[in-house]
């Protein structure tokens, strides 16, 4: 790990505006001496997130948690402590110093998210190049992507052999260090991916001539892991914040698309399979997703494999059903964001998405069929550690296939005792899950405790 030199760890925490850091994050308002916030780290409609200035200090007496700027920039950025300072100390001017023994990570740091700037900056000049930047705008033209957006996500080109390599080597970089930051995106239309901060660190690069293949990413380096990062989200959190709900899609151009039709807590998974980390990075700014993937089998298979992750991370997602032949950016195209707005508001949750797929939309028939599909799907609440959220999903999917509830709760406890049943010895068994009656009586007594 990287370790800064004592001497700028003290003067960082002497010297840094809690209320300066915080605010950057989050919209502030004043109470008395102090100042408060909704909650980034978890869900909540009062705010009970608390700034003392004079004491440098934050403390959330809704979840607990609470600490100094230091601490803060780690957990809302999802970073280490000595990346937190460096970062506060650049931001107050102050020279950042290593231990000599420990600063080659820092260095390499650095010099990573230096040459993804300059990169961006290079390709945004080639991008408005009235000649070499021609096959770039119209491609982006063709996506009726606005002057606007294109500015707004930093959206760049590249000719092949235009000079990215000679331009960095002009800078100062060395040749591994170029062939480091992975900058594989000669004649594509490229994405900059920026972490919450506003960095880039990395790329996705899109081919606009049938070449394959039709992405290209960045590879890992010291400061990109795909698994980690959702594209879109340093322009979305405030957003989510407000509307207490990210949309997830998949893809650079899905994103944009929406962000421009007039819905700005989008984020995206840059075209992967959701990881729990991404999960809980989603965690810090709602518990509420809804996934808006693509409408063919690919993007509803997605969807199933990323609502367990949800639901094991204890988020609450909910689907938008595209038609099959749509993506969100071809959905916009032809329909509207009025059409779009009309779809997100007719979401399903996981049970009833499952259920529709695995039923092909249609109603199942005799009670044989019934039961054998509500089988199958309510192994996907299996997933799902909250006993009060699976009560809520049975009784949606009570409500749907028409079965009594009380008779889909008891044959749902059989699916968990079968699964203890066949656990590997060591691992903690499934919670049995309540039925209504015991459920009710539950809550009453922990009120009771409460009050």
């Amino acid at each position: 790990m990287t370790k800064l030199s004592p001497e700028i760890v003290s003067r960082v925490k002497e010297e840094a505006d809690i209320t300066e850091v915080v605010g950057h994050y989050l919209t502030l308002k004043r109470s008395g001496r102090n100042w408060k916030a909704l909650c980034p780290f978890h869900n909540e409609k009062t705010p009970s997130f608390t700034v003392t200035p004079d004491k440098g200090i934050f403390h959330c007496f809704g979840c607990g948690i609470g600490g100094d700027a230091i601490s803060f920039l780690m957990k809302i950025e999802n970073t280490s402590f000595p990346e937190a300072v460096a970062k506060l100390a650049e931001s107050m001017g102050l020279t950042i110093t290593y231990t000599r023994e420990e600063s080659r990570e820092a260095h390499l740091r650095r010099r990573m998210l230096q040459i993804n700037s300059l990169a961006t900056s290079f390709c945004q000049r080639c991008l408005g190049d009235e000649e070499k930047g021609k096959p770039g705008r119209a491609f982006l033209e063709s996506r009726r992507l606005a002057p606007e957006t294109i500015k707004t996500f930093l959206l760049v080109y590249c000719p092949t052999g235009y000079g990215l390599r000679d331009y960095l080597r002009r800078e100062g970089f060395r040749d591994e260090e170029i062939k480091s930051a992975g900058l594989n995106f000669n004649g594509r239309v490229t994405f900059p991916i920026l972490n919450l901060s506003g960095e880039c660190i990395g790329f996705g690069a899109r081919s606009i001539d049938n070449r394959e293949p039709k992405y290209l990413n960045t590879g890992e380096t010291p400061v990109f892991q795909k698994g980690g990062i959702l594209y879109g989200l340093n322009l979305a959190r405030r957003a989510v914040q407000e509307k207490k709900r990210l949309l997830l899609v998949e893809g650079y151009l899905d994103l944009i698309k929406v962000y421009q039709a007039g819905f700005p807590n989008v984020a995206a998974t840059l075209g992967t399979a959701l990881t729990p980390r991404q999960a809980g990075y989603i965690h810090r700014f709602t518990d509420r997703v809804l996934l808006l993937y693509d409408g063919d089998q690919a993007g509803r298979k997605a969807a199933l494999r990323n609502l367990e992750v949800m639901l094991d991370e204890e988020l609450e997602p909910e689907v938008a059903l595209l038609p099959e032949d749509a993506d969100p950016d071809s959905f916009l195209d032809r329909f509207g964001s009025e059409a779009l707005d009309k779809l997100l508001k007719e979401a399903v949750n996981p049970l009833l998405f499952k259920l529709r797929e695995l039923s092909g939309g249609r109603r199942p028939g005799n009670g044989q069929e019934k039961t054998a599909i509500a089988r199958e799907v309510m192994t996907l609440l299996l997933a799902s550690p909250s006993p009060l959220k699976r009560s809520e999903y049975l009784s949606s999917l009570a409500e749907e296939l028409g079965l009594p509830e009380t008779d889909l709760r008891a044959e749902f406890q059989h699916i968990q005792r079968r699964q203890n049943r066949f656990r590997p010895a060591g691992t903690p068994a499934e919670p049995a899950t309540l039925d209504a009656q015991e459920l009710k009586k539950g809550i009453i007594q922990a009120e009771q405790i409460i009050l």
